[in-house]
């Protein structure tokens, strides 16, 4: 009996510039998908760039602060061939109702068409993920957000605050100044009403005067690093 060997290569939110590089297989028109609670839906075309007809799989994935899924996507399964264009419909569900913004991921899964006798063939399974950002009716577009954050020292570190409406995308390291040193927060999104706590030596603490982070455009791009006194 013939073993398929299946790879899976995600491509996930990498802040970089751009935030989102995409490769081979299905690639979509854009690095991030906006959907606001007004009109309920945003479309995608998504290219199969390969040489070989595919199958393209659609699919919502949440994230971890939020694993809810308020998003439909329609065609689910479209088969491509090559340099063929899908629109893939991405839809709020109609009983989700939101004051603040958040955030889920597609996956655009390109899988290979089978070859007969091929069975003992690996087949490479490529998975392209873009963030979707959904916003409540009426929020303004905001496109620094990171200056709604809020940094303040505690008695054992520094504190970031989003007490916005808005998703902030950075890199995950905060440079401390003047020092220099870059501290990670694993993390490359703060989301609305989210701290996080930054511990720091006492003597780096009484030692910081400012911050500096580097955040993230619109759609993905690495935008100027932004500084601010504490």
């Amino acid at each position: 009996m013939h073993m398929k060997n299946i790879f899976l290569l995600a491509l996930t939110l990498g802040l970089t510039a751009p935030l989102t590089c995409f490769s081979a297989g299905m690639k979509p028109d854009t690095p991030t998908l906006f959907i606001d609670a007004n009109n309920r839906e945003a479309v995608v075309t998504v290219q199969n760039t390969d040489n070989t007809t595919a199958l393209l799989h659609s699919s919502v994935q949440s994230i971890p602060e939020d694993k809810t899924i308020s998003l439909l996507i329609t065609p689910q399964l479209a088969r491509l061939e090559p340099g063929q264009k899908q629109l893939v419909r991405v839809i709020l569900k109609n009983d989700v109702n939101i004051t603040h913004q958040r955030m889920q991921r597609l996956n655009f899964t390109s899988v290979p068409k089978k070859h007969a006798g091929k069975d003992s063939k690996a087949q490479l399974v490529i998975a392209q993920n873009i963030p979707v950002i959904i916003s409540p009716v009426g929020l303004p577009v905001n496109y620094e957000p990171w200056k709604e954050l809020i940094f303040l020292k505690t008695a054992n570190g520094i504190k970031i605050e989003n007490n916005s409406k808005y998703i902030v995308r950075m890199l995950s390291t905060v440079t401390l100044l003047p020092a220099g040193k870059a501290v990670d927060i694993k993390k490359r999104y703060i989301l609305p009403g989210e701290k996080i706590d930054i511990p720091l030596k006492e003597n780096e603490l009484k030692s910081v005067s400012r911050l500096k982070i580097q955040p993230a455009t619109r759609f993905g791009m690495l935008a100027a690093p932004y500084i601010i006194d504490i």
